[in-house]
């Protein structure tokens, strides 16, 4: 993972190869292929042993809006400090040209990624802090598609907290029970 975190911060997606892995970690193509069988199941590995450590360790407590806002941009600051954010790019670029990359990613990745916004919702409206009618998919996908179009653009990293505040302030304003 290390090799393949040095790589794509090097040379971004486009010149983030298997075989260029496979040299900086000194190992033949074949042991990576074992392990990973595309580009896209390999930056899903990455991604999952850079972030799945601090997100498992987030504490779901209420209320609904600092649950998200500490999710959210607590997923900011991964994917603007981390290989994170670079590997999540390079899987949204590979699910555009390949059918199967695209079928991976939104079976095994992003029904993963959306676990904890979906607790976090499930939980709010449990307590009554936001309508029993939401769609838990639409509003996750409006949370996720706001930090990833800024990740796509390039400038999540300016962004910041009260970029945030804002988005999760909007979307609750219209489901808030």
């Amino acid at each position: 993972m290390t090799a393949t975190a040095t790589i794509l911060k090097k040379n971004g997606y486009g010149g983030t190869t298997i075989e260029g892995i496979a040299e900086r970690a000194g190992v033949a193509k074949t042991t990576i292929y074992r392990w990973w069988p595309s580009k896209i199941e390999l930056l899903m590995a990455l991604f999952e042993t850079v972030a799945t450590s601090p997100l498992a360790k987030r504490k779901i407590s209420g209320p609904v809006e600092k649950d998200l806002v500490e999710l959210y941009f607590g997923l900011s600051r991964l994917f603007t400090s981390t290989s994170a954010g670079a590997a999540l790019v390079g899987m949204i670029v590979e699910a555009q040209y390949d059918a199967l990359a695209a079928e991976t990613f939104r079976t095994e990745f992003s029904v993963r990624g959306r676990t904890l916004t979906r607790t976090i919702l499930q939980r709010a409206k449990a307590r009554g802090e936001i309508r029993a009618d939401c769609d838990m998919d639409v509003i996750t996908s409006i949370l996720s598609g706001a930090l990833w179009y800024r990740l796509l653009l390039g400038d999540l990293d300016t962004a910041g907290e009260p970029y945030v505040r804002a988005f999760v302030a909007a979307v609750l304003h219209g489901i808030r029970a």
